[in-house]
């Protein structure tokens, strides 16, 4: 009963407004009418505004959703620019968030195998005229040499570096083995012999792949006789890297 009172003051001619508007009884209806009007356009000036700020809302989280799909795809990518550069437990460091801005990495190894394969007078067979196939067949080579190292039983083998026409790897590091260079007494997975023997395999394995070389396909004069001169090493080395904006992972 109280809620219908109060509705009945509400709509009565003294609280709706109606003598406000005008005195004339025959206009309150036209003054009814007005005011109905105005209550129309607020609430649809306000449904609007809503509808506004919903779409702006919606926007503002596709945007969002976007971002973030670009900034996981341009981690996934810096991830894998980074492991061709880096050994993938060193590329796991450096991609590390607890990782200190400017700190050296660095492990010590007592029993690694080093292996320098070159092909000796690799530039002196070409001439001039050949423009870019010294690189494509060395290209070539070293991807051949590449596969080999997924094999099992190569699986612990890791290319560092090419210099010219000389193929750098060891046998040995093991990853996350050492976290330091005063690591020096930790007992390793392998002895230098088993990592020498590794080594001297895969050599003979890339000695092979270079025999099985085919190059009718890059069109040259005369068919080359490529051979391998591989000097082996096994000792105590450490590896780390080095450079701030080009990062290089190499053995000393």
């Amino acid at each position: 009963m109280k809620t219908y009172r109060t509705q009945r003051l509400f709509f009565s001619s003294g609280s709706f407004g109606y003598e406000i508007w005008t005195s004339a009884s025959s206009d309150r209806y036209q003054s009814h009418f007005t005011f109905l009007c105005g209550i129309f356009f607020y609430f649809l000036i306000l449904d609007r505004q809503n509808e506004y700020i919903h779409l702006l809302d919606y926007q503002w989280k596709r945007q969002l959703k976007d971002d973030q799909a670009k900034a996981r795809s341009t981690k996934l990518v810096n991830k894998m620019l980074l492991q061709n550069i880096l050994p993938q437990h060193v590329a796991d460091v450096y991609l590390s968030k607890d990782r200190e801005a400017g700190q050296l990495f660095s492990e010590s190894y007592q029993n690694v195998a080093v292996m320098f394969a070159s092909i000796p007078d690799y530039i002196a067979f070409f001439n001039e005229g050949d423009d870019k196939k010294p690189l494509n067949i060395l290209h070539e080579i070293i991807s051949n040499f590449d596969q080999l190292m997924y094999e099992v039983q190569f699986d612990r083998i890791e290319k560092i570096k090419i210099v010219g026409s000389t193929f750098m790897a060891a046998c040995g590091l093991i990853s996350g083995r050492k976290s330091s260079i005063d690591c020096d007494n930790e007992e390793e997975s392998f002895t230098k012999g088993q990592n020498a023997r590794t080594m001297a395999k895969f050599a003979a394995a890339m000695m092979r792949s270079l025999d099985e070389m085919d190059y009718t396909k890059f069109e040259l004069n005369a068919v080359p006789d490529f051979q391998l001169r591989i000097g082996l090493c096994a000792g105590k080395v450490i590896a780390g890297v080095v450079g701030a904006q080009k990062p290089l992972y190499d053995i000393w």
